[in-house]
């Protein structure tokens, strides 16, 4: 094997497949990046088993072959090196590979691919177009309200809805819920449901720019084609829960708040909210009143000028939950609408319809 590419994209690759290496397999032949070399490209792969991820590069390759490097070795050693050539010349016979940058040159061991797993091959079964720019945003928007249970598999994931034309995402880890809709391209009729791990769509919202991404499903598996790359996952498994039933039909007050007003105040007032990280919010006339205190450290009192529709109301919330929901909306204004002390409150964009973002009150005694 003997190929040569520049630095930055070789450096670039391996940022992102580096991603799907795994840390804790009982296997040593998964901590490691498959090269596979073609006639004019190269191909980075990495896999845990659960996702997938290959990296193609075009190149200009004097012989072909594949090898497989040790991942996090490789990684600290491309990234340390200048931005120039590189050089890369395997010995299969004897078991290594070397690096060759400017003055400096490695010899590392590597793995034979034999046994490494093969790449998934997606036979698709529905497959739609996104736009980058939206679908990151959407991610962005949802994963806050992923749970950390991995006692409830389901809630580790985005629910995603496929129907006429639209992609609905939803998460939830039973404290708040997030969902966000957006325009598909070739979306059939049919009504499709499936959950993707949150780490899944994590790394396609770094992954993802401005350009198109093709998503397609086959069997229990998702794959992203972003250009290059191509990110392939396992779905979750299970029964997500019904988060309809807690939308609330209507309110009884709807609060008009300058999102960055708020969102100021409660970071602000949240510093004295040390144990419980309970905020209470008195919301009458034009103002709403926040308040946090913690025994035996101090409190905090903060007014915000709101616009109300409705009966003022007194409501308690985990101050995280209400900053994640208004740091996930991009307009100016936002709506809290308000039924009781006790139901959820419910936080949306004054204009944008597709974004709703759901808060369990939290009860005081």
């Amino acid at each position: 094997m003997r190929v040569s590419l520049n630095q930055a994209d070789l450096n670039s690759a391996l940022q992102i497949v580096q991603k799907a290496v795994s840390s804790r397999s009982i296997l040593p032949i998964l901590s490691g990046v498959l090269f596979d070399v073609g006639e004019d490209f190269i191909d980075l792969y990495t896999t845990d088993l659960e996702m997938s991820i290959k990296y193609r590069l075009p190149v200009k390759a004097d012989s072909g072959g594949s090898v497989i490097v040790p991942a996090r070795l490789l990684g600290d050693i491309v990234k340390n090196l200048p931005d120039a050539r590189i050089d890369l010349r395997g010995d299969e016979n004897h078991g290594s590979i070397d690096f060759t940058c400017g003055s400096s040159s490695f010899n590392i061991k590597v793995f034979s691919p034999e046994g490494f797993p093969q790449f998934p091959d997606m036979q698709k079964e529905v497959s739609i177009s996104v736009s980058g720019k939206d679908l990151v945003e959407s991610i962005r928007q949802v994963v806050r309200a992923v749970s950390k249970d991995e006692t409830r598999p389901v809630l580790t994931g985005v629910l995603m809805i496929i129907e006429e034309g639209r992609l609905k995402m939803v998460a939830t880890d039973s404290y708040r819920l997030s969902i966000r809709e957006m325009e598909v391209e070739r979306a059939s009729a049919d009504k499709i449901k499936f959950i993707v791990p949150a780490r899944c769509l994590d790394e396609i919202a770094r992954i993802c720019v401005d350009d198109s991404v093709e998503v397609g499903l086959a069997k229990n598996q998702i794959y992203f084609n972003v250009g290059e790359i191509v990110l392939v996952s396992r779905l979750i498994e299970g029964q997500f829960p019904n988060y309809q039933q807690l939308l609330p039909n209507d309110c009884m007050l709807r609060v008009r708040f300058n999102k960055d007003n708020l969102l100021s105040s409660l970071k602000r007032v949240s510093l004295l909210a040390q144990n419980s990280a309970l905020i209470k919010m008195k919301v009458a006339g034009n103002t709403a009143q926040i308040e946090a205190m913690t025994q035996d450290v101090g409190s905090a009192n903060e007014e915000v000028a709101v616009e109300i529709i409705g009966e003022g109301m007194e409501i308690a919330f985990n101050a995280q939950f209400l900053i994640d929901g208004l740091s996930s909306i991009g307009e100016e204004e936002v709506f809290l609408e308000l039924n009781s002390p006790l139901k959820p409150g419910l936080l949306r964009p004054t204009v944008d319809q597709d974004l709703i973002y759901l808060v369990m009150p939290v009860r005081v005694g």
